[in-house]
């Protein structure tokens, strides 16, 4: 969230993954799914580590628990776009 607030850079990633300039939709939305393609790599192995450690339940699916966090991630994201301050950390600490 710091980072957010403090680079300009991090703001305009953001704007353009959830609303990109119409002549540089194709490109921008494969760089981000490549992007997310990737995150999903990342998690994966670590949700799993989690279920063997029984930090979290066996019966949930890596995959799954990866695609949860992403799409609370997201929600975070549109916060920070489109929110303010305060709905932002509401929502930080919910999750």
């Amino acid at each position: 969230m710091e980072r957010y607030a403090k680079y300009d850079s991090t703001k305009f990633m953001l704007g353009n993954a959830f609303l990109p300039p119409v002549h540089l939709r194709e490109q921008v939305m494969s760089e981000l799914y490549s992007y997310l393609d990737k995150l999903e790599e990342l998690f994966i192995p670590i949700f799993n580590k989690a279920k063997e450690a029984g930090e979290i339940s066996s019966m949930i699916d890596e995959e799954m628990a990866t695609a949860a966090f992403l799409a609370v991630l997201d929600s975070l994201f549109v916060e920070m776009l489109y929110g303010d301050a305060h709905r932002l950390k509401k929502r930080f600490h919910a999750s």
